[in-house]
C-alpha cells in the first residue's frame, strides 16, 4: 500500500507517492500536524465566523458538483435510450473529448457514416 508506506516514511505532503490525494494520507498529514503544531492552534467554536464561512463554502461546493452532475447523468440516459454505443466509448463524460465526441457524432447514423 503505497499511502502508508509514504506516510511512514514521512514524505507527507497531502498526496500519495502517485501525486494523488487520499483520505489515508490526508487525514494521516491533518493527525501529524496536529500532533506536531496544534499547541499553537486556536479553539474554533460553534459560532465562530470562520465555522459560518467554512459552512457556506462546503454548501455552495455541494451546489455546483450537483450542478455539475446533472447534465452529464441527463446526457448519460439520453445515450443509454438513443446512442448506446457511444455510452461505452468514454468513462467519464465530464471530459472534453467526450463532449467534442457527441457534438460531432450526434446520432448513430452519423458515426457508422464516419466508419
Amino acid at each position: 500500500m503505497e499511502d502508508r508506506a509514504a506516510c511512514e516514511s514521512g514524505a507527507i505532503t497531502g498526496h500519495s507517492v502517485s501525486g494523488n490525494k487520499t483520505d489515508l494520507v490526508a487525514s494521516w498529514s491533518m493527525a501529524d500536524a496536529l500532533r506536531t503544531d496544534g499547541h499553537g492552534w486556536r479553539r474554533l467554536t460553534q459560532n465562530d465566523p470562520l465555522i459560518g464561512e467554512l459552512r457556506l463554502l462546503c454548501r455552495d461546493e455541494m451546489t455546483l458538483i450537483e450542478q455539475r452532475t446533472a447534465p452529464v447523468c441527463q446526457l448519460r440516459a439520453l445515450l443509454r435510450e438513443y446512442h448506446p454505443t457511444t455510452l461505452e466509448a468514454f468513462d467519464d463524460w465530464m471530459q472534453p473529448s467526450a463532449l467534442r465526441f457527441s457534438e460531432q457524432f450526434p446520432t448513430p447514423q452519423k458515426l457508422a457514416a464516419a466508419g
